[in-house]
């Protein structure tokens, strides 16, 4: 049997912690054995307003799964089978101008560049109503060159967290209180890199 990873380890200890959160079915059959942990990389990219609390990803803001620019249903993590509950353990937050009425999927998004409201905003990440993370969007700029090879800008997090498949997910961007003229509409992409759980191939 091949040895598992440090990252598959990390994952399943933080899974194992946060068991009481996930559905029965699954957490019963991620037991047994009968789910897998595959690497993956799930994506929220949307227009934020100007204001102090601005939605990046809610049940109504952004209701459908649109595959790398919304890879969430209804506010929720997709499930996949009985499986899909992500552990995250590095995050990718990027920047692109625009409006509104543009499309994401054309945007090019860059972890340079970010105006300042943003780049000293926070990014909350709250689901069942409970606060899962609050990411400093500063820790994420990258300074000078964009970076050169894919998954560079990618920043580790000291403790993963877990997303529950099936639970609601409310995301906000948290601007500094008292910007002027409320700050800069654009576009946020914030990518979410980690293991989720996956049902077995039947061999």
């Amino acid at each position: 049997m091949k040895p598992l990873s440090k990252r598959q380890i990390k994952t399943i200890i933080h899974l194992d912690a946060a068991a009481s959160l996930v559905a029965g079915d699954e957490a019963r059959r991620y037991k047994a054995g009968d789910l897998d942990l595959i690497d993956d990389t799930i994506v929220v990219k949307t227009f934020v307003e100007v204001g102090d609390v601005v939605p990046m990803l809610s049940s109504s803001k952004n209701r459908d799964l649109r595959k790398g620019i919304i890879d969430f249903q209804e506010g929720k993590v997709t499930r996949e089978g009985d499986g899909g509950t992500m552990t995250v353990d590095k995050v990718r937050i990027t920047y692109a101008a625009g409006i509104k009425a543009d499309d994401a999927a054309v945007k090019n998004f860059l972890t340079t560049g970010i105006p300042a409201d943003i780049e000293n905003a926070v990014i909350s990440i709250k689901q069942g109503g409970t606060i899962v993370r609050e990411l400093k969007v500063s820790k994420h700029v990258m300074k000078g060159d964009p970076a050169q090879k894919l998954g560079d800008d990618f920043v580790e997090l000291d403790v993963p967290m877990v997303l529950v498949a099936g639970k609601e997910i409310k995301i906000d961007l948290l601007r500094p209180e008292g910007v002027l003229g409320g700050g800069t509409a654009g576009f946020i992409g914030l990518e979410f890199d980690g293991m989720k759980t996956f049902p077995k191939r039947v061999k």
